[in-house]
């Protein structure tokens, strides 16, 4: 989210800037974290128990689900 609003990866790598971002929406984050994790934990055993090719679209999938859910608790924060 940072890197993406701003340009600047000093700013998105601010361990500061990112704990008031965290401050600022906890809730967002938590289920950010929650169900992130819960995503990329399922969906590429799902996809290796469909033939064991799906493996890899399954967890391409369950990052960019976890990376926009990154950028909604991001733009929570604002």
């Amino acid at each position: 989210g940072a890197l993406a609003a701003t340009g600047s990866f000093g700013e998105a790598a601010n361990p500061a800037a990112a704990l008031r971002r965290v401050r600022a929406n906890p809730a967002g984050y938590l289920v950010t974290f929650l169900l992130g994790g819960l995503i990329l934990a399922v969906l590429p055993v799902l996809g290796t128990l469909a033939g064991g090719v799906g493996l890899f679209p399954a967890t391409a999938y369950a990052l960019a689900a976890q990376a926009h859910l990154m950028g909604q608790a991001y733009r929570g924060a604002q």
